[in-house]
C-alpha cells in the first residue's frame, strides 16, 4: 500500500502550542500515553523439531543475502541449539521473556511521532484533539521525506495483528533486522487509527541538536524530541467544533509570524477559514 501524499496528525491545543513553537514532536515508545503502542502477542500452535528445522530452512532462503542469516544456519547446523530455541518456542515464559527484552531493546533505541491517514475523522477527533477542543495538522509527505532523507530511519505503516509469525519471532531471536518490525506492530483493535510512524534514531536526535531539541518532561521525567523544521512540511492547521476564540487567536498569531504559507481551516467544513472567519 502506497503511503498518502498527506498525513494527519490530531492534537490537543497546549500540544498544538508547543508544537508550533518548538517543532513537531517525537516521544519514547514507553512514552506514550495510549496504551499498548508497541503491543503483541506469540500465538502459534506447539511447534515440533522437524516443523521448526522446515521453517528456519524457509527463512534461510527468504534472507539469504542478509549476513545475519548465518545466525539461524548456526542453529541448524548444531542440535543442542535447536532444542534450545524449541525449548523457548514452546515455554510461555520464555516466550514472555524474549518478547520483553525485544521490545525494550527497541523502545530504548528510537523516538517515534504517529500520524494517521484519516483526515477528519470522528473517533481521532475525541481521541487526541480533546473532543474537537484542539487541532489537526496536516503534513506534507514529501516534505517530510525531502528534509528528513538523512535523519529519518523510517516513515512506515502500522501493521495491524495479533500475533507474530514464526518468522518474525525467530527474527526477533536472531536480532535480525533490529527488530525494527516490532515498532511498527500493534494489535488489531487499534486499527481504527489508520495509522502511520516516523522513527527517529536516538543518537541522531541527540548529535544534530541545531534541527532536534529535547524537552525535559516534568511530571514523569520522560523527553521528548522536536524538529524544528516543521515549516517546511507543515500545510494546513484545521481547528476542532470545539475550539475556542483563545486558542485559535494563539495559533493564529504563531502561523502569521512563523508558517505564513500554512492554510487554517474548521473542522466542519474543512474548507479555508479567511481571517474574518476564525472567531
Amino acid at each position: 500500500m502506497n503511503t498518502p501524499d498527506i498525513l494527519f496528525k490530531y492534537i490537543s491545543s497546549d500540544v498544538a502550542h508547543l508544537i508550533l513553537e518548538k517543532g513537531l514532536s517525537y516521544s519514547r515508545a514507553s512514552n506514550f500515553w495510549d496504551a499498548d503502542p508497541c503491543e503483541f502477542n506469540f500465538i502459534y500452535p506447539k511447534i515440533g523439531i522437524i516443523e521448526l528445522k522446515r521453517v528456519m530452512e524457509n527463512f534461510c532462503r527468504q534472507y539469504h543475502d542478509d549476513e545475519n542469516v548465518s545466525l539461524i544456519k548456526d542453529i541448524l547446523r548444531v542440535e543442542e541449539k535447536r532444542l534450545e530455541l524449541l525449548r523457548i518456542l514452546n515455554n510461555p515464559a520464555s516466550m514472555d521473556a524474549l518478547k520483553k527484552s525485544a521490545r525494550d531493546a527497541i523502545v530504548d533505541r528510537y523516538y517515534i511521532c504517529s500520524l494517521s491517514g484519516y483526515s477528519n475523522n470522528d473517533e481521532l477527533w475525541k481521541k487526541y484533539a480533546n473532543n474537537h477542543n484542539g487541532v489537526m495538522l496536516a503534513l506534507s509527505v514529501d516534505g517530510i521525506n525531502l528534509v528528513n532523507a538523512s535523519d529519518i530511519d523510517f516513515l512506515k505503516k502500522v501493521t495491524y495483528k495479533d500475533s507474530l509469525s514464526l518468522h518474525s519471532i525467530i527474527k526477533i531471536y536472531t536480532r535480525l533486522a533490529n527488530n525494527k518490525d516490532i515498532i511498527f506492530t500493534k494489535m488489531k483493535k487499534y486499527e481504527w487509527a489508520n495509522e502511520y510512524r516516523l522513527l527517529l534514531n536516538t543518537e541522531r536526535a541527540y548529535s544534530e541538536k541545531h534541527i532536534f531539541s529535547a524537552l525535559p518532561f516534568e511530571k514523569n521525567k520522560n523527553h521528548y524530541i522536536h524538529d524544528n523544521r516543521l515549516s517546511q512540511f507543515l500545510v494546513s492547521i484545521t481547528f476542532g467544533s470545539n475550539c475556542n476564540t483563545e486558542v485559535r487567536e494563539k495559533i493564529e498569531k504563531i502561523v502569521d509570524q512563523k508558517y505564513p504559507q500554512v492554510e487554517l481551516k474548521n473542522e466542519k467544513t474543512f474548507g479555508t477559514a479567511s481571517k474574518k472567519s476564525r472567531e
